[in-house]
């Protein structure tokens, strides 16, 4: 298995959103943006020993599975003892195997946390494609908005979910959640 260099190899002072340490195996695809500031966390998907399906691959993986499902909602309905049309069931192939198609590509998120912004990027596909990136500076935003939600499960504590929304002014929202008990972050750039 071949491993990938990652673009951006992080200073050792920077963790992920959770706190916890970065590992070698973590892919940054991309280096954050300038704008951001200093990068006090990150956090990537992608993996450095992951290989993206070629589309030969996921085509027959989606034509099986397309194939199962009919044939499955087929012997289903003759099991009812009901009349099956065929037409109907290779639209239903035809449809399960462009879903199973779209559900097996590959799509992988970088995000970093600066001390004067925050950025995503979406990658879909193979890591030569351009990925999409989301960047707010904290002085585009408008409004910080806060919340915090504590859970509890018969009576016991099960942590709490931060969350903190940016408006700015004509455009989408920025959303980063955060998860004390289950040590987990995301940055959600709607």
């Amino acid at each position: 298995m071949q491993t990938v260099v990652p673009v951006w190899i992080a200073p050792t002072s920077v963790t992920r959103h959770d706190g916890s340490a970065l590992t070698a195996e973590l892919d940054f695809f991309i280096g954050p943006p300038p704008g951001i500031g200093s990068i006090l966390t990150a956090d990537s998907t992608l993996k450095t020993t992951a290989v993206p399906w070629s589309t030969l691959t996921r085509v027959v993986g989606a034509i099986f599975i397309g194939e199962i499902i009919a044939a499955s909602i087929g012997l289903g309905l003759r099991w009812r003892a009901m009349e099956v049309n065929l037409t109907v069931l290779i639209a239903i192939a035809a449809i399960a195997t462009g879903l199973a198609y779209l559900a097996l590509g590959s799509r992988h998120h970088c995000s970093f946390v600066g001390d004067r912004g925050l950025a995503e990027f979406t990658l879909k596909g193979s890591r030569i494609n351009a990925p999409r990136a989301k960047v707010l500076r904290f002085q585009d935003a408008a409004h910080l908005y806060t919340s915090q939600t504590r859970r509890f499960k018969n009576g016991g504590y099960r942590g709490t979910t931060y969350c903190y929304q940016w408006t700015r002014a004509g455009r989408p929202t920025i959303a980063a959640t955060a998860s004390a008990a289950a040590t987990t972050a995301q940055v959600v750039i709607l």
